[in-house]
């Protein structure tokens, strides 16, 4: 499914929803975003058909029109299945890449531009993890 169709299915949902075009991937015969919803970042995964969804991703079945779409919130079991959809997306190793960088960001506002950035380089970032403790005084 294009990114526009998505985005079109999901205004029926949320008129104000918003999808991320850059995080818009094939999985099957499944098309996965993150996507905002009523205020809310969550996983989408859509589909023609509803058969074609994954069964470990946990969320929202919504039928829009003739496709199904279901809104998935960030939760650990989400995160460990979406790795068995794109593996890519599991943590690895940078022991064997030539140069890294650290990249340091107390709020957790600035990876979506650290990868923007290291993407023009043959480097491999390394994005800090939050602490509960920021998390909690950001709540997040």
């Amino acid at each position: 499914m294009k990114t526009s169709a998505l985005a079109e299915r999901l205004c029926v949902v949320d008129p104000a929803s918003r999808i991320y075009p850059n995080s818009c991937f094939a999985a099957g015969d499944t098309t996965l975003a993150v996507v905002r919803v009523n205020g809310v970042k969550m996983l989408c995964e859509a589909a023609a058909d509803a058969d074609a969804l994954s069964g470990n991703l946990a969320g929202e079945l919504q039928k829009i029109g003739d496709d199904t779409v279901k809104l998935c919130p960030f939760t650990h079991a989400n995160a460990l299945a979406l790795r068995e959809l794109l593996p890519w997306t599991a943590p690895i190793s940078l022991r064997d890449r030539k140069t890294t960088i650290g990249c340091g960001d107390r709020l957790g506002l600035a990876p979506p531009g650290h990868i923007r950035a290291a993407r023009q380089f043959a480097v491999a970032p390394v994005l800090a993890q939050q602490s509960i403790r920021e998390l909690t005084l950001t709540g997040r």
